[in-house]
């Protein structure tokens, strides 16, 4: 697991770092900006990535007592197949918001999730998949006017 965190830092820290001083300033153009600049959210983003990853590449080379404990299975098969199961059923469920919109599409992948994860009260059933749902609608369409699907 050590040399995978090794591995794994390294490789994010080169994209990172790639981002940031050859793909964003190349590809973001300047124009026209009222705000914050174009460049911001992605260098905000590629610069977390770079500090996280430079954190676990310093905790896998400086704190190796985090890795003595053996562990033969890191992963069930059975977590795997839930973890293919979920993301197809996200993957319907963006589709099914393209399809019907967000009023219907959301709330009904955001109901499906949560009966898959095992919660059972109807109450919390509703209220997580209808509020949000109706929060980001009246966000985007009354206060930033912008169109849902």
């Amino acid at each position: 697991m050590r040399r995978a965190d090794v591995v794994g830092s390294l490789f994010l820290l080169t994209f990172s770092l790639l981002m940031l001083l050859v793909v964003i300033p190349s590809e973001v153009s300047d124009g026209q900006w009222y705000g914050l600049s174009p460049y911001t959210y992605p260098n905000a983003v590629c610069g977390a990535l770079a500090i996280f990853s430079v954190l676990l590449l310093g905790q896998a080379i400086f704190k190796k007592g985090h890795y003595s404990t053996d562990q033969t299975q890191i992963i069930s098969p059975f977590q795997v197949l839930i973890f293919i199961f979920l993301v197809s059923v996200i993957t319907f469920g963006v589709w099914l918001i393209s399809v019907l919109g967000v009023l219907i599409g959301g709330p009904i992948l955001i109901l499906s999730i949560a009966l898959i994860m095992g919660e059972r009260r109807l109450w919390v059933l509703l209220l997580s998949s209808v509020l949000p749902v109706l929060v980001i609608y009246v966000l985007a369409i009354y206060v930033l006017k912008t169109p849902l699907p």
